[in-house]
């Protein structure tokens, strides 16, 4: 049975106050008109009011051979055709524009995901495309406007602090390549997840402990 669980009550909750909230924003946006919506309308604003600007981005991945629709075969022959990833995500056209060169023009960002190339596209590499280049970019080119980011409810869009006990990122056995967790608290005393500085192997010195 598939639950989407769209009608728990903190959904329900949250869903209420994400309207609320861009609702409230959406008094500060333009609107656009025309049939291709070319005419920009900007709202009526207070003196101490700016200009919102929506921000979205868009994650595409993108395979060699899509394009194809059709091909010369032998008989007998499958068309199978190779099928490499390339992953890019990109934030909207607005803010593709001539910005001069000291900072990028688009905030477009090209990979090739996989374990052997250019790893999945997470939250820090979303994190560094915001902050190198699709900030810079909007600030040249709104530079009185405010901007208002825009993402999906992706898990790739969320993480652990770098010390979360996390049992994904830890080891069986003490040592080896794993984060440095915080500590905890169990039944009311500290469990200390890491090996003192000043413990007897000095090849465990603040090495976690292992599970």
């Amino acid at each position: 049975m598939y639950i989407d669980e769209h009608e728990r009550p903190d959904i329900v909750e949250y869903q209420k106050q994400f309207l609320e909230e861009i609702s409230m924003y959406q008094n500060l946006m333009p609107t656009f008109e025309g049939n291709n919506l070319e005419q920009q309308i900007d709202p009526i604003l207070n003196d101490n009011e700016k200009l919102h600007i929506l921000v979205t981005h868009d994650e595409t991945t993108f395979q060699s051979n899509d394009s194809l629709k059709s091909r010369w075969m032998p008989n007998g022959e499958q068309p199978l055709r190779k099928k490499d990833t390339i992953g890019r995500l990109k934030l909207n056209d607005d803010q593709i524009k001539e910005v001069g060169d000291s900072i990028h023009h688009e905030a477009c960002v090209i990979i090739n995901p996989g374990k052997n190339f250019d790893g999945w596209w997470d939250i820090d590499k979303l994190i560094e495309q915001i902050e190198n280049w699709a900030i810079p970019i909007f600030e040249k080119t709104h530079p009185e406007a405010i901007a208002i980011f825009a993402f999906d409810n992706s898990s790739s869009h969320g993480k652990y602090t770098d010390d979360a006990l996390n049992a994904n990122h830890m080891n069986l056995n003490p040592g080896g390549k794993q984060a440095k967790l915080r500590d905890t608290v169990f039944n009311g005393q500290i469990q200390y997840m890491n090996f003192p500085d000043d413990y007897h192997d000095r090849n465990l010195y603040g090495k976690f402990k292992g599970i």
